[in-house]
C-alpha cells in the first residue's frame, strides 16, 4: 500500500530512526569533578554518527548530552552534567525525537488516507499512538 509519502521524506524517516539508534549507543565515561564526557571509540563513533543523520554539529550535540544550561540575567550558566544524567539526557533527547517523528507519520498518514464521504467502506485514521497510551486491553 502507498500512503504517499514521497522519497525524500521517506529517507528522512529512515535518517531519523537511524539517528535515534545511534544516539542510544552514545556512552559516557566520567571526568573530573564528577562530570561527564561522550566515551572515546564507539561513543564517540555513535555520537557523530548521529550528530551527521540529525544535521547538527557533533560538538554542539555533545555539550547539549554533557552540559546544562540556565539563563539568567547575568548572562548563561553552563554546568556539568554526571554520567547518570547525561545518558538521562542522551535518552530524553532520544525519545523526543521519536515522538515528534511518530506525530509527522501518522499526520502523513492520516492525510494520504484521507477521506472520501461517498465511500461504500471506511476505514478509520491511523491512531496508533492513542492506541499504545491506551490502557493494556481497553479497547477489547
Amino acid at each position: 500500500m502507498q500512503v504517499g509519502i514521497p522519497p525524500e521524506q521517506r529517507e528522512a524517516v529512515l535518517r531519523t530512526v537511524a539517528a535515534i539508534l545511534h544516539l542510544g549507543n552514545i556512552t559516557f565515561s566520567p571526568t573530573r569533578d564528577d562530570a561527564s564526557s561522550v566515551q572515546t571509540g564507539p561513543g564517540s563513533q555513535a555520537l557523530a554518527a548521529a550528530a551527521y543523520l540529525l544535521g547538527v554539529d557533533t560538538n554542539g550535540l555533545e555539550r547539549a548530552l554533557t552540559t546544562r544550561t540556565r539563563q539568567t540575567p547575568e548572562g548563561p550558566i553552563v554546568s556539568p552534567l554526571n554520567v547518570r544524567v547525561a545518558a538521562e539526557a542522551r535518552d530524553a533527547l532520544s525519545k523526543v525525537v521519536y515522538s515528534k517523528l511518530f506525530d509527522w507519520l501518522v499526520a502523513a498518514i492520516n492525510a494520504a488516507i484521507g477521506e472520501d464521504k461517498n465511500a461504500a467502506a471506511r476505514w478509520g485514521r491511523c491512531d496508533c499512538h492513542a492506541a499504545a497510551a491506551s490502557a493494556p486491553n481497553a479497547w477489547l
